[in-house]
């Protein structure tokens, strides 16, 4: 059971980071949880997997034809790698427990710090909203771990706007909905449908966070020490 809970906190902050990452196909494939419980298997250490993820991602983003959906498996070796090297060199094992970093802890506490401002004259499910995403990151901020703190904030961000896509009148989340869609255009017909919902309800949060950026990780990250 323990190892249960260690690969479903290992995936789970996978996930968050591949939902930030992607532009499309917001889900984890079957092919996805297999490299992931591949690397929980083989001992590679969270921080250096979600490291390594992240700078790939974003290296394969900048191309000129990325890999459609930034799939895991395009990312493999270069997680594979970093990953074998993290674990002989005994960083960050998932067995040792580590010490939050303050960079990381810091980036939380500003985000409690911008929901705090925003709640001032925040009313009805905005207060509420705000208020479910204080108490999240407070708790966070006291015990999380270094390598999880940024996919924490991706988490309290996409409840965040979830809960605001949720108190939309039927009208606005209907217009918002053909908005994206519109963007998309051929390219949701070519969608796994259970993907394409996924990658509208994540595209509908990124349009929601350009009006009510309290919660946007990018901003959040640039003001961080």
């Amino acid at each position: 059971m323990d190892a249960l809970d260690g690969l479903d906190r290992y995936a789970s902050a996978i996930a968050e980071l591949v939902l930030y990452l992607r532009d499309e196909g917001h889900i984890l494939s079957p092919m996805d949880q297999h490299w992931i419980e591949r690397w929980f298997d083989a001992g590679y250490p969270l921080g250096a997997v979600l490291a390594e993820l992240r700078r790939k991602g974003e290296q394969l983003k900048k191309r000129k034809n990325p890999p459609r959906g930034l799939p895991l498996s395009s990312m493999k070796a270069a997680v594979a790698k970093a990953g074998e090297r993290a674990r002989l060199r005994g960083v960050g094992s998932r067995e040792s427990p580590t010490e939050p970093a303050p960079a990381e802890v810091g980036l939380l506490a500003l985000a409690v710090a911008s929901v705090l401002g925003a709640q001032e004259g925040a009313t009805g499910a905005r207060a509420a909203a705000l208020e479910r995403a204080r108490q999240t990151l407070q708790d966070a901020a006291e015990s999380v771990d270094e390598d999880e703190a940024f996919c924490l904030l991706l988490a309290a961000s996409r409840c965040y706007y979830d809960d605001r896509a949720g108190a939309l009148s039927v009208a606005e989340r209907s217009a918002l909905r053909d908005a994206v869609l519109a963007d998309l255009g051929e390219a949701a017909d070519a969608m796994d449908p259970d993907a394409m919902e996924q990658t509208v309800a994540e595209l509908m949060r990124r349009r929601l966070r350009e009006h009510d950026p309290v919660l946007d990780p990018d901003r959040l990250e640039g003001l961080a020490p």
